[in-house]
C-alpha cells in the first residue's frame, strides 16, 4: 500500500509541475522542452540509481511517465498538419525523434563518465 501511495504522490507531483510549465509557457513547443527535459531527467535517475532500485522504478515509472508528454507529440503534430504547417511538422519530427534521442545518448555516456572519474 505503501509503494501505491508514493507512487500517486510522484504521478500527482509530475503532472503538476508539467501544468504549470503548460500554463507559463502555452506554446507547442513546450512539449519539446518538457520531453527533453524528460529525457534528461531519466539520464540522470538511471546514472544515479543504476541498482535497479525501487527509487529507480518510482521515479522512472511514476514521475518522468507523467511527466513526459509523448503523447501529446502526436496531437501537436496533427495540430501543425492540420493547419498546413508542414515545414514546423518536420522540424518538430526532426528534434523530437533524432536530436532529442541523440543528445540523451550523448548526455548519458557524459554523466556515466563524469560519476566514475570521480
Amino acid at each position: 500500500m505503501r509503494k501505491i501511495f508514493i507512487m500517486c504522490l510522484l504521478c500527482l507531483a509530475a503532472t503538476f509541475l508539467k501544468e504549470m510549465i503548460f500554463h507559463l509557457f502555452p506554446f507547442i513547443m513546450t512539449t519539446i522542452f518538457i520531453n527533453f527535459l524528460g529525457s534528461i531527467l531519466f539520464v540522470m535517475v538511471v546514472v544515479f540509481y543504476n541498482d535497479n532500485s525501487n527509487m529507480q522504478k518510482y521515479l522512472n515509472i511514476a514521475f518522468l511517465g507523467s511527466f513526459t508528454t509523448f503523447s501529446g507529440v502526436f496531437k501537436d503534430l496533427f495540430f501543425l498538419i492540420e493547419n498546413n504547417q508542414f515545414i514546423t511538422s518536420l522540424i518538430y519530427i526532426l528534434i523530437t525523434f533524432i536530436i532529442i534521442p541523440i543528445v540523451t545518448w550523448f548526455f548519458y555516456h557524459k554523466i556515466k563518465e563524469l560519476k566514475y572519474n570521480d
